[in-house]
């Protein structure tokens, strides 16, 4: 098998697994609901291909929230390459400066921050220290503590 054959069986087997298997974290729903309510443009900005993102999308109804969608399909560096807000923020037609960016990575925060960003994080998959330590402005720990600071 070569590298991108191994790809391409990754890539299925993950979306496989994830369609039965993912479940979204808890407090997701009402903060979206908030977020869409309070801000006049919402975005994502995932690494993810655009099949698991839409394949997420469709599994829980999440379309409504988002006015941007940008996928890992639309940049050639991922993060901490500010690639991906920089095409957010371009599509969204915003400043840096008016954008609060939620990431669970530190390269995500490393990535929002030199897009000119705030940035919050959620310690979903790295330690708040880490999160400090890459610049983020604030860190939670989960969707309800978050909400709370919209």
């Amino acid at each position: 098998m070569d590298v991108n054959d191994l790809i391409d069986y990754k890539s299925k087997m993950y979306l496989a697994l994830a369609k039965e298997k993912m479940e979204i974290f808890p407090g997701v729903m009402d903060f979206l609901d908030v977020v869409r309510k309070k801000f006049e443009k919402v975005a994502l900005t995932t690494s993810s291909v655009k099949e698991f993102q839409e394949m997420i999308f469709k599994k829980y109804n999440l379309n409504k929230f988002f006015d941007v969608i940008v996928t890992g399909n639309e940049i050639a560096k991922g993060k901490p390459d500010p690639e991906s807000y920089l095409l957010t923020l371009k599509k969204l037609s915003l400043p840096g400066a008016d954008c609060i960016i939620i990431e669970d990575s530190d390269n995500g925060i490393k990535s929002a921050k030199v897009a000119g960003c705030r940035a919050i994080g959620i310690t979903h998959s790295f330690k708040k220290e880490k999160l400090i330590a890459a610049g983020a402005d604030i860190v939670v720990d989960n969707f309800q503590e978050l909400q709370k600071l919209i």
